[in-house]
C-alpha cells in the first residue's frame, strides 16, 4: 500500500472517521466491497472519499435537494485534482494505523522567538508579550521564557502549556470542523428569530431563500477561487444575525481548511437527503468494513 502519512492522534481520528463512513455505506448497501474509491490526497494524507461521481456511494440516490446538489458538486470538483484510486481495503488498513513517533527534535528547534511563536501558533503577539511579562494568570514560568537584548524566547513546551500543542496543516482542519458546523447552527437559529420577530408569514421559506442566496455566493467564490469573496460572504451573513464569524477567522488558507467550509455550508443546507455516512460519530464501529475486506 502507498504509504499515508499519519503524524498526530488527529490524523488517526481522521482515518477512523473516514473508514467509519465506507463500514456504514456498505451496510447500506451504497457501496460494494468491489467499489473502486477516489481517496481524496493531500500532502500524504487522506482527507475524503468518493464513488464515480460526487454522489455514488454516498446516497441512496442522488438528492432532489438543488442546495445539497450544488455544495456536493462544488467539493466533487475542488477534491478532484486530488484523487488517487484505491480500493476499500486502503481504507481499512488506514483505520488500523497508528501515528508515528517523531524522534525528538533539536533544542535549538524548540525556541522561538516572540513574534515568531505568535504566527505559529496562530495566536496575537500582545498575548504572547503579555504572557511573558508576567501579567494575568495566564504566564510563562521562568523555564519557558527569558528575555534576550530586548526579545522575548519562549520554549515550544512553554507555548503548548499555554496556547494548546501546535498542529499541523491537517490535524488543525480536524480538530476545528466542528467550528464550521457549530457557526451554522447558530446562524440558522438566529436567521430563523429573525424573520420570527419580523412577523414573516412563512418562516421557513424565507429561511431557505436567504440561505440559498448565502450557499450560491459562497459556492461561486470557491469555483472561482475567490477565496477573499467567499469569506466576506461568511463573515456577512454573521454580521446579519448578531455574531462575529469564527470560520472567517481561521479558514486564512483555503486549501489547509477547507473541510471547515464544507462543515458549515452542509450545515447551512441541513437537507433530509442526508448521505449515509452523514453524522457518523467518531467512535462509530467499523466492524461492518473489516468484515467486508477479510470475505473479499
Amino acid at each position: 500500500m502507498r504509504e499515508f502519512r499519519c503524524d498526530s492522534e488527529a490524523m488517526r481520528r481522521g482515518y477512523l472517521a473516514l473508514a467509519a463512513q465506507v463500514s456504514k455505506a456498505l451496510e447500506k448497501g451504497t457501496l460494494s466491497v468491489h467499489d473502486t474509491l477516489q481517496l481524496v490526497v493531500i500532502d500524504d494524507v487522506v482527507v475524503n472519499w468518493y464513488g464515480k461521481d460526487a454522489f455514488d456511494g454516498r446516497y441512496a440516490e442522488k438528492p432532489d435537494d438543488v442546495l445539497l446538489q450544488m455544495v456536493a458538486q462544488a467539493r466533487y470538483e475542488f477534491e478532484k485534482p486530488y484523487f488517487e484510486e484505491h480500493s476499500i481495503v486502503t481504507l481499512a488498513e488506514l483505520a488500523n494505523k497508528k501515528p508515528v513517533v517523531k524522534a525528538p527534535k533539536a533544542v535549538v528547534n524548540q525556541v522561538f522567538t516572540d513574534s515568531e511563536a505568535a504566527k505559529l501558533w496562530e495566536v496575537g503577539l500582545t498575548a504572547v508579550i503579555k504572557a511573558c511579562q508576567g501579567g494575568g494568570l495566564n504566564r510563562f514560568n521562568e523555564r519557558e521564557c527569558r528575555n534576550s537584548d530586548g526579545t522575548f524566547l519562549i520554549s515550544e513546551a512553554g507555548m503548548n502549556r499555554l496556547f494548546g500543542e501546535r498542529l499541523d496543516d491537517q490535524g488543525m482542519s480536524i480538530v476545528f470542523m466542528h467550528i464550521g458546523s457549530e457557526e451554522a447552527m447558530l446562524v440558522r437559529s438566529q436567521l430563523r428569530k429573525i424573520f420570527e420577530v419580523r412577523g414573516v408569514q412563512n418562516v421557513e421559506a424565507a429561511l431557505h431563500e436567504r440561505l440559498g442566496e448565502v450557499i450560491t455566493s459562497c459556492v461561486k467564490a470557491i469555483a472561482n477561487g475567490h477565496t477573499v469573496e467567499l469569506l466576506k460572504t461568511i463573515e456577512d451573513v454573521a454580521k446579519d444575525v448578531g455574531i462575529v464569524s469564527k470560520v472567517a477567522k481561521v479558514v486564512t488558507d483555503f486549501r489547509r481548511y477547507n473541510r471547515i467550509v464544507w462543515a458549515y455550508l452542509y450545515l447551512l443546507v441541513d437537507s433530509d437527503e442526508l448521505e449515509t455516512w452523514r453524522m457518523v460519530a467518531e467512535g462509530t464501529d467499523i466492524k461492518t468494513l473489516m468484515e467486508a475486506v477479510s470475505k473479499k
